[in-house]
């Protein structure tokens, strides 16, 4: 059969059967992972960054829905970006799971009695 072929159809299927050594074409239900530049990289780790800071300042405020949504946000970027089979994303997710379930204080405690008995201290000191 090759000898009916015209040299057309025969650098044709020459071409296919080398494409097809270099290509391989497989259906997926996974969406595939996009490599992200260093540029966008270092913009994800920032936004990561970024987000636990917001949970920090959140927890210092005493502000728990504010809290949990930088967490959860903090949570949703790893799952998105990062490979969750990996060791460190797994304990990385897990401590942010950890944090999401502790208990929230309702009210920082008042330290200015410990600043103005400081300050009362000093000033004895100074005078003698």
């Amino acid at each position: 059969p090759a000898d009916s072929l015209s040299g057309l159809e025969r650098a044709t299927r020459a071409l296919k059967a080398a494409f097809m050594t270099i290509v391989s074409v497989r259906r997926t239900d996974q969406p595939t992972a996009t490599l992200l530049t260093g540029e966008a990289e270092e913009l994800l780790n920032q936004s990561f960054q970024l987000e636990l800071q917001m949970a920090r300042l959140a927890l210092l405020r005493a502000d728990a829905r504010a809290f949990r949504a930088a967490i959860a946000a903090a949570r949703g970027k790893l799952e998105k970006h990062f490979d969750t089979t990996a060791p460190a994303v797994r304990e990385a997710l897990s401590v942010l799971d950890e944090l999401v379930a502790a208990p929230m204080p309702e009210s920082l405690p008042d330290i200015s009695a410990s600043l103005t008995e400081l300050l009362r201290v000093k000033e004895r000191e100074s005078r003698s």
